[in-house]
This record gives structure tokens, C-alpha cells and sequence, in this order.
């Protein structure tokens, strides 16, 4: 009679089984048990319809998790099976924005106008039980959100510009972002997550 096949951390998904079902046996025989490694996680993007102008990642998932930062313990996870969730987060923070974040932004303003301030967050979950926030990525990465028609220009006389202006431990930078005038999106790129100031510059023509 074959004892358990004892567990084995990794290899679970897949009953373990022997190799050789020991009936028949007329000689010294070596039976052994055989494990099938479990298969890596699954990524998924869970980015909420929620989102200021349902704001979204632009790239597909298995992608942007090459970016991401995991940890020993996380990769473990991961490589074990656990399935991995991706959430980005987009809100208007545009009457709570710390006064430091708001006074870098008009800082940074020049002639344009700021239309809102946005919280841009990254949420990692592992397994369904372990989530934590991403401060950056190791690469840049492509985020698109509809704008609202009060930010819009339907003046023929007007030419409209827009830029985002990023602040990120205390320091300001100006991102050129790309406006899509049919679908009324802009889309820009980013490796860090915090607040966002939405500016736009009117040009008479």
C-alpha cells in the first residue's frame, strides 16, 4: 500500500501521484512521487468605470505588470498561483487638494488656468488578500480620461492647450499631454502616482 503523497509548497494545484502504481512487482522497483508546479498567477485590470471621466490604463496589463515592483515574498506569491489585481484610481480633488500641492501647481501655472485637481493612485492586490499602493512604477505608463465639456472650447477664435502639472515628493514637473478633440480625452504618461493639477491655456487666434 502507497503511503500520502506529502504536500509540497508550489506544487498543490496538481494532486500529487506516483509514478508507478506498485502492483505486479517482481524485482526491486524505485517508485516516486511526481508533483506538477502550480502555474503563475493571472493578472487582471480592476480599474473602477468610477474614475474622473473614466479615466483608465491604456495598456494592457500583462505589460504593466513588468513595471510594477514586487517584492521577494510577492513574487513567491505570485509564481505560486496567487492571482494578481490591478486597480487604478482617478478622483477630484479639486476642493481638497493639500494647500503645499495647490501653491507648487499655480507656481508652475504661467497663463493657463487650472480646470481640476486629480489623485492619481495604483492599487496592487495578491491572492485577494494582500493589497498595497504603488508610490511609482519602473517605467512610464499610459493613462487616458475624458474631459468634462465645461473644459472644452467651443470658441472658433480660441485656440486651447492643455498640460498637467505633476507634483511628487514636494517637486513640480509639467507633462505634455495628447487631446483627442473627437472622443474629448487626454492621455499622458507616468511612472509616479499623487496629485495632478488639469490646465489648459487659451490663445486668441
Amino acid at each position: 500500500t502507497a503511503p500520502e503523497i506529502p504536500a509540497k509548497e508550489g506544487y498543490n494545484e496538481t494532486a500529487p501521484k506516483w509514478d508507478k502504481d506498485g502492483k505486479n512487482i517482481t524485482a526491486d522497483t524505485e517508485i516516486n512521487a511526481v508533483y506538477t508546479k502550480n502555474q503563475p498567477g493571472e493578472y487582471a485590470d480592476v480599474t473602477p468605470d468610477t474614475n474622473v471621466g473614466g479615466g483608465k490604463l491604456t495598456e494592457n496589463v500583462d505589460t504593466l505588470k513588468d513595471k510594477i515592483l514586487f517584492g521577494p515574498g510577492d513574487k513567491e506569491l505570485i509564481e505560486q498561483g496567487a492571482d494578481v489585481e490591478i486597480r487604478l484610481e482617478i478622483k477630484d480633488i479639486s476642493k481638497s487638494v493639500p494647500a503645499d500641492d495647490k501653491a507648487k501647481v499655480e507656481a508652475k501655472l504661467g497663463d493657463g488656468n487650472v480646470a481640476m485637481y486629480l489623485d492619481v493612485s495604483m492599487f496592487v492586490e495578491i491572492g485577494g488578500i494582500q493589497e498595497f499602493k504603488l508610490t511609482e512604477l519602473t517605467e512610464k505608463t499610459k493613462i487616458s480620461f475624458k474631459l468634462s465639456d465645461s473644459f472644452i472650447n467651443t470658441d472658433k477664435d480660441v485656440t486651447r492647450t492643455y498640460s498637467i502639472i505633476h507634483v511628487h515628493d514636494g517637486k513640480a514637473e509639467i507633462i505634455t499631454p495628447v487631446f483627442d478633440a473627437a472622443m474629448k480625452t487626454l492621455t499622458f504618461e507616468t511612472d509616479r502616482f499623487s496629485t495632478y493639477g488639469v490646465v489648459y491655456t487659451d490663445e486668441k487666434i
